[in-house]
């Protein structure tokens, strides 16, 4: 199974969590949270026009890992992480969230990245973490 040319578009995020988690947690609480797992490959995804309303530090904006999904059955669930080629992010505008929404990128190795991503447009957002074989479009 392939996803590609999947669309976000005209989104309203009201309010994140209530608890507080970190991005590396297995259900980290986030605005998006894009998890290519079992082997399957993303393609092409674009987010466009989400709006806040409510955040606060310490909100994650952004999570992406690829990784293997470890729970589940035997049917659906592979120890194999999934790869991500091309990510656009596109006119979002995050609210004051004294210090900035994180952005975290964790590709679980080299042969699993996450490539081709792109903000256009984005404001607001704090600091970018990326660990494994992650690469940004200019």
């Amino acid at each position: 199974l392939v996803y590609r040319d999947l669309l976000f578009r005209d989104v309203d995020i009201l309010h994140l969590a209530l608890r507080k988690t970190r991005p590396e947690e297995y259900w980290a609480n986030c605005a998006i949270y894009i998890q290519p797992a079992n082997g399957q490959p993303m393609y092409d995804t674009l987010y466009e026009d989400i709006r806040f309303h409510e955040v606060g530090p310490g909100d994650i904006f952004l999570n992406v890992k690829t990784m293997a999904i470890t729970s589940g059955s035997k049917r659906c669930c592979t120890d194999e992480a999934g790869t991500l080629k091309g990510l656009v992010l596109r006119n979002i505008h995050l609210p004051d969230s004294q210090g900035g929404m994180n952005v975290n990128f964790t590709a679980k190795d080299d042969a699993h990245p996450i490539l081709g991503v792109r903000f256009e447009d984005v404001t607001g957002y704090g600091p970018v973490t990326k660990s494994g074989k992650v690469e940004f479009h200019e």
